[in-house]
């Protein structure tokens, strides 16, 4: 399209409408620069939510994990713990234990082959768990030991720390355990923390397992997914952010962190907040802003293509009449409009002061004319 040619030819009416828009582009510019300024801000807000929050459960976690072995010590120093024969009572003890530790999924103790010889929840055959990874370590370091696994008594998925029970020579005779429930501990921080619609919180580990999740547990605990974007950036960094696609497809902003408190088992945490709840606030007030906007430059030109009418095009209307006829050779034509101060007001006295002008003229010439006439007559 030949836009000079289409100004050129364009009305009043079209002109004031693209001067109305030319006014209201600059605000819809700063509206849209507001918005991304509000964005970054966002963006910056939601990093160190996230972060804030994985260093939240990091520490929960940690507090938890201690005060699991400060229990862990408690019970070796207990008689009926460090005497086989007393197993019976062992197991009342340790069920009472269970009790008060909503997150606890079993106590046990095991003897120097692993033969567990007692525990909270009971058994109606023999385990042994000798051939856990935990309960060797334990066994060789004489120190705390945990692992993730699947509980042989519970069937449930546990973090399974482990101390060793030593006699006064220091001789290892036993161990005892404590199997966390970290689905429970998730559960249990959570309600105490306000968390974005739509946010993640998950343990895994180095092998891509999940330990933790949040939500939906049941659909997510067990699983095994090393290959997934977010598993291998972990293992990766180890620590940090990033902005992914999450274990369940949706783009997150994510914070993880390792879970320090049980080195051996190479855990992380992680806390993902959805991309669409961060910059939910913002859009919804980019929308609002640019609804306004539109609504007001809409008014705008309505009232400029209805009042120009009144206020410019009836005018010029007049004026356009008042020189077509002047044109035509009547000179009695005026415009009819007021003389104000305005520039059409003034355009309709010039005008109108030519035409006196002219009439004059037009009258002073006739009475010419008509001397002359009459002077011829009189010789």
């Amino acid at each position: 399209m030949d836009w000079k040619r289409h100004w050129q030819i364009a009305g009043l009416r079209e002109r004031l409408l693209a001067l109305i828009l030319l006014a209201v582009i600059p605000a819809f510019g700063l509206v849209v620069h507001n918005a991304l300024e509000q964005r970054t801000a966002a963006e910056r807000n939601a990093r160190n939510d996230a972060v804030s929050l994985v260093q939240l459960v990091a520490a929960e976690q940690g507090r938890i994990i201690a005060g699991t072995h400060q229990q862990l010590r408690s019970l070796t120093q207990l008689p009926i713990v460090r005497r086989p024969a007393w197993h019976e009572l062992c197991a009342q003890t340790l069920a009472q234990v269970l009790k008060q530790h909503a997150q606890y999924i079993n106590v046990g103790v095991i003897d120097p082959r692993g033969d567990v010889r007692c525990s909270a929840v009971p058994s109606n055959q023999r385990v042994n768990l000798g051939d856990r990874p935990y309960i060797r370590r334990t066994f060789e370091t004489r120190d705390f030991a945990s692992s993730y696994q699947i509980g042989r008594i519970t069937g449930k998925p546990t973090l399974s720390i482990a101390y060793p029970i030593s006699d006064d020579t220091g001789q290892v005779e036993g161990a005892v355990f404590i199997a966390l429930n970290l689905v429970v501990l998730f559960d249990d921080l959570i309600r105490t923390v306000s968390l974005p619609e739509g946010t993640t919180l998950t343990i895994l580990n180095d092998q891509g397992a999940i330990l933790a999740r949040h939500p939906d547990a049941p659909s997510w605990v067990g699983k095994t997914l090393p290959e997934t974007e977010l598993v291998r950036t972990i293992v990766v960094q180890r620590e940090g952010t990033a902005e992914l696609a999450g274990l369940d497809g949706v783009e997150k902003f994510y914070a993880f962190l390792p879970l320090r408190a049980v080195p051996d088992i190479n855990a992380y945490i992680s806390v993902g907040i959805p991309r669409e709840i961060m910059f939910a606030p913002v859009n919804r007030a980019l929308a609002r802003s640019l609804a306004w906007l539109a609504v007001i430059a809409a008014l705008a030109g309505a009232a400029a293509w209805f009042g120009a009418r009144t206020l410019v095009l009836r005018p010029v209307s007049a004026l356009m009449t008042a020189a077509t006829r002047l044109g035509r050779g009547d000179l009695s034509t005026r415009t009819g409009l007021a003389h104000d101060s305005g520039e059409l007001g003034q355009l309709a006295y010039r005008f109108d002061e030519m035409a006196d002008a002219l009439e004059g003229s037009q009258t002073l010439l006739h009475l010419t004319e008509a001397e002359r006439r009459i002077g011829a007559a009189r010789f």
